[in-house]
C-alpha cells in the first residue's frame, strides 16, 4: 500500500507544469499554434507591413489590433490553455521515461 501512495504522489508531481516550465515551453507552444490559427490576420498584418515599410506603425494599427485579438482570443481559451499543458505533460513524460 505504502508503495503505491508513493508512486501516486510522484506521479502527481510530475503532472504539474513549474512555472519556468509555462513561462517559455508552454506559452511557445501556444503562440505558435495561436499563430497558426490566425494565419489570416497574420497574413493580413505582414502584407500591410511589406506595403507600408517604416509606416507601419501607424497603417497596419487595424491589422495588427486582429492579429493580436485573434491569438488573445485563444489565449483566453481555458481549453485552448488545458489542452498544450497536457501535451506539454505528455511530451515531458515521454521523454523521461527509461530507455531500454
Amino acid at each position: 500500500m505504502e508503495a503505491k501512495k508513493g508512486e501516486e504522489c510522484q506521479e502527481s508531481a510530475e503532472r504539474k507544469v513549474r512555472k519556468m516550465e509555462w513561462n517559455t515551453l508552454v506559452v511557445d507552444m501556444m503562440k505558435e499554434t495561436a499563430m497558426k490559427l490566425c494565419s489570416e490576420q497574420k497574413k493580413a498584418f505582414n502584407d500591410c507591413c511589406k506595403e507600408n515599410g517604416i509606416l507601419m506603425t501607424f497603417s497596419c494599427r487595424k491589422e495588427s489590433q486582429a492579429l493580436k485579438s485573434c491569438i488573445n482570443g485563444y489565449y483566453n481559451d481555458p481549453e485552448f490553455v488545458k489542452e498544450h499543458e497536457t501535451k506539454y505533460l505528455m511530451k515531458k513524460s515521454q521523454e523521461q521515461k527509461p530507455k531500454n
